[in-house]
């Protein structure tokens, strides 16, 4: 928790753990009594699997703890900040002092500021790297760190079959893209996916943000290799899009006291499989192990849950309730119906785990009633500049969506709201319907483009898709959530031209950086 000042700086922390005793870990980290999970499998030399944003503040004493199996290793904040930008170096002790494996702890302080770079990319003809003549290309941004290595700081997404990819457009803090440093040196490395063995190295272009701020746009992609045959370079990446603004942030929101509420809604259909088989997504609750949801809500849901004072209200959806005949779109997952609100996300698990095998899991699924719960709520509150309210609907489902038009709609209609709406794909899902939902999500990649269900306009862009088996390996995942309901609330108030009130001494704010990352 902070109170109601905000930081000197941002430190990001990367870490290395080696010699392990086994392969697939949880690695638990401790800032100040609030827990950081992360989970490694396979690997017994794990390196920079997720970066962690910290708010530093230079008076107080910070102490991170690194729990991994039975050992663990402690340390300040302020110790993991040499001069000299070499690592830290650590053993995993176990209570008996045994050393179960060895940690390196890299933190790098960046230039607080409120600065937010916009950047759009694209590719003109670029090599060729697959038999059907085309490539599945896909980049990764690096910057440079204090000891002149690479730290990761971007993925795009995989266009397929195209030697002319434009990627969507990212929105990133400008101290975490460059340190806050216009001159710091930037690696994009642009690759052709594959869906067996290596990915391909397309090329590489060096450039930094004062490039373009002075108005370069376009850089030749080099692959060295190619290169040094008559000097041949492998297409040119495009910027197309360059912006940088400053923007109050989601902390400053908060600590002024804006009222952030959250609402959980389960997938309980029968798209998921029955409890009782193995192959459920909702399978082993009842053995006391992890479901797939129990465990996409503990990830999603804790650093969520951090935005609020508040505790949640937990939906179900896609289920027929005891004692009811027909299907529930939108019912109390403690079953309830006078008891919505839950303490967090432990509370809603145990929830489930007492009430999962107690409904009929049936069809269709829909999601238009628990966006409308949301959205009645949201539609409540009179936003201005003394009375700050926002609203987050995390919709958690197998990625089956049989009202997919209607939510379209809904979520459309809803953009003028102070909502935000995270949708997390637990399962696969119909291939054909989550076309559909990343299609609804492209309607917000262009504020101007026009919904035409309905004549609706989109005003905001209030969505974000989660495939949660795809980010539970990722580096940013954590981070990646809280910028787009960032991006999504400063955008909302920002239209109503509501900025955020000074810190008011009685209040105190989640902390909504330590985890980010």
């Amino acid at each position: 928790m902070i109170t109601d000042k905000l930081p000197n700086s941002k430190v990001e922390i990367r870490y290395i753990l080696y010699n392990l005793p086994k392969k697939d870990i949880d690695v638990k980290l401790t800032v100040n009594s609030k827990d950081i999970f992360e989970t490694i499998k396979d690997d017994l030399n794990i390196e920079f699997k997720k970066i962690f944003i910290i708010d530093y503040y230079e008076d107080e004493l910070q102490n991170l703890c690194f729990q991994v199996l039975n050992g663990k290793f402690v340390i300040s904040l302020e110790e993991c900040l040499p001069e000299d930008g070499k690592m830290v170096i650590g053993d995993l002790l176990t209570e008996e002092d045994k050393s179960i494996g060895k940690i390196e702890i890299f933190a790098q302080v960046t230039q607080y500021t409120n600065d937010y770079i916009t950047l759009g990319f694209e590719g003109v003809d670029i090599d060729a790297k697959d038999l059907n003549g085309k490539s599945d290309p896909y980049f990764k941004i690096y910057k440079t760190s204090l000891n002149g290595g690479s730290n990761f700081v971007y993925q795009s997404k995989v266009i397929k079959k195209t030697l002319n990819p434009k990627w969507d457009l990212i929105y990133l803090p400008l101290s975490f893209f460059n340190n806050g440093d216009m001159f710091n040196q930037l690696s994009i490395h642009i690759y052709d996916w594959d869906k067996i063995g290596k990915h391909d190295l397309i090329g590489t272009v060096i450039l930094d943000t004062n490039k373009l701020v002075k108005g370069e746009r376009e850089f030749q992609i080099i692959n060295l290799k190619k290169a040094s045959k008559k000097g041949q370079h492998s297409g040119i990446l495009k910027c197309y899009r360059f912006d940088i603004e400053n923007k109050p942030t989601l902390q400053e929101y908060i600590v002024g006291g804006c009222d952030i509420s959250l609402t959980f809604a389960i997938d309980c259909s029968s798209s998921n499989g029955e409890v009782s088989d193995s192959k459920s997504l909702h399978a082993n609750v009842l053995g006391g192990s992890m479901s797939m949801y129990t465990e996409a809500i503990l990830d999603i849901g804790g650093p969520v849950r951090s935005l609020t004072k508040h505790g949640i209200d937990a939906l179900g959806f896609g289920a027929i309730c005891p004692g009811e005949t027909t299907i529930s779109n939108c019912f109390p997952i403690s079953l309830d119906k006078d008891h919505f609100e839950k303490e967090d996300e432990y509370d809603i698990n145990n929830d489930i785990e007492d009430n999962i095998s107690k409904l009929k899991m049936s069809e269709p699924t829909n999601f238009s009633d628990v966006i409308q719960f949301a959205i009645k709520k949201s539609t409540q509150v009179d936003n201005n500049q003394d009375n700050q309210k926002y609203f987050i609907l995390v919709i958690f489902t197998d990625g089956l969506v049989s009202d997919i038009e209607e939510t379209i709609k809904n979520v459309t209609a809803s953009s003028s709201l102070p909502l935000s709406i995270i949708i997390v794909q637990i399962g696969k899902g119909s291939p054909s319907t989550w076309v559909k939902m990343e299609r609804l999500k492209d309607y917000y990649l262009d504020k101007e483009r026009l919904n035409q269900l309905n004549g609706n306009k989109s005003t905001r862009k209030i969505l974000h898709l989660i495939h949660f088996a795809e980010y539970i390996p990722d580096q940013i995942f954590d981070k990646d959530i809280f910028d787009k309901i960032q991006y999504q609330l400063v955008e909302y108030f920002d239209c109503k031209k509501i900025k955020p009130n000074p810190p008011k001494q009685e209040n105190i704010a989640p902390d909504v950086n330590s985890d980010s990352d």
